[in-house]
């Protein structure tokens, strides 16, 4: 010990560090890490997924924000206007059941509607494609479902209400797989529509806004909705931390271990 700021670690160095003779203790510092310290290990824990998902992601706001003023947003809202209202009600309900990207048709939805007609419209198709989804799991083989299986291994030992919410905050986790997963392990219809649906419905509000006001952007319009969409990254990261450590708690005492852990739900048999 060295002024009592450390302790010893024997056999800690190796013939990797010439400044470290063999079987010399090393010195382990048990002082906060600086601030540069943790963004370093911060950085090293990156997975090369997360680094390209991060550099598209920057490439993509910025083409956005490149070509955003060469297109007519003034036309492009006329054009949506004169669609009939329930044929693009029809191909928003209807087509994320086969995996069409679901903010697509958020944002488009935004366009096409006032901004509380159209979250109306979001909440009413959010609960047919919970509801489909799970008709469908019901009415069809389990092998349709197979590739589902390690998804539901990962979110192994929670409850129901976890799952739901899980499924419904965790990101990366694509919209048909969450529409799929929560019927396929045996989570209640009237729970998915009532918690899955009502944050899904919650989280497509900034796409509806993002549509509503895409003619007329301006700078604090676009801050007042980056503020409002890291609010709420803020809240679900929060909510997914606190559900995580309680579910490896409960997975420790019964001495099933920590396991993979990206969410949870209860992994009962389906039928």
């Amino acid at each position: 010990m060295i002024g009592g700021a450390g302790r010893l670690a024997p056999g800690a160095g190796g013939a990797d560090d010439p400044s470290q003779r063999e079987g010399e203790p090393v010195i382990e510092s048990d002082a906060p890490a600086g601030r540069g310290e943790r963004i370093a290990r911060w950085w090293r824990g990156l997975t090369r997924k997360q680094i390209i998902t991060g550099l598209c992601v920057v490439a993509a706001l910025v083409a956005v924000g490149i070509g955003w003023r060469s297109i007519d947003m003034e036309a492009f809202h006329a054009w949506m206007q004169r669609l009939p209202a329930l044929m693009v009600s029809a191909v928003v309900g209807v087509t994320p059941l086969g995996g069409f990207p679901v903010s697509a048709l958020h944002l488009a939805t935004g366009v096409r509607f006032p901004f509380w007609t159209a979250l109306l419209v979001v909440g009413i198709t959010t609960m047919f494609h919970h509801t489909a989804a799970w008709a469908l799991v019901r009415a069809l083989p389990d092998r349709y479902f197979a590739r589902l299986d390690p998804w539901r291994e990962k979110l192994a030992g929670a409850g129901h209400v976890e799952a739901a919410v899980l499924c419904s905050i965790l990101p990366g986790m694509p919209y048909t797989v969450q529409l799929y997963l929560l019927p396929v392990m045996n989570v209640p219809l009237r729970l998915i529509c009532l918690v899955s649906g009502t944050l899904h419905t919650l989280r497509a509000s900034v796409t509806v806004i993002l549509g509503n006001i895409s003619a007329d952007l301006t700078v604090g319009r676009v801050t007042a909705l980056a503020i409002y969409y890291l609010a709420i990254v803020v809240v679900c990261g929060y909510t997914v931390r606190r559900m995580r450590r309680g579910i490896l708690a409960a997975r420790a005492s019964s001495g099933e271990g920590a396991g993979d852990f990206t969410g949870a739900a209860a992994d009962t048999p389906r039928r």
